[in-house]
């Protein structure tokens, strides 16, 4: 079942309306509306607080919906370790300019 459908399903289940979802969530009621029509897709912060709103697991709420799903695969473009490997760079190149700096006023 997609976020869209889970969504709704869930805030019919409790009889409240898309306004009284949105209060609870601090957002709007389009927001609301966008989200259980599959026009736009909640974040991930607002998912977490579905999920505690609706007392379901994450798992339960997000795992058959494929479109949310390849979002968040695309969130993360890079991998911990092409980070560390991209930082450490950075900051080597920082110290060589540091270092030929300090030559040039010897």
């Amino acid at each position: 079942m997609k976020i869209s459908e889970q969504i709704k399903k869930q805030r019919e289940m409790k009889h409240w309306s898309q306004q009284e979802l949105a209060d609870k969530l601090h957002i709007s009621r389009q927001s609301i509306s966008k989200w259980e029509q599959d026009v736009a897709l909640p974040s991930f912060a607002n998912i977490v607080a579905i999920s505690d709103l609706f007392a379901i697991s994450l798992d339960e709420l997000i795992r058959e919906d494929e479109k949310l799903m390849n979002k968040f695969k695309t969130i993360q473009k890079f991998t911990p370790v092409e980070k560390i490997v991209g930082v450490s760079f950075v900051i080597t190149v920082l110290i060589f300019a540091i270092l030929g700096q300090v030559q040039n006023l010897v």
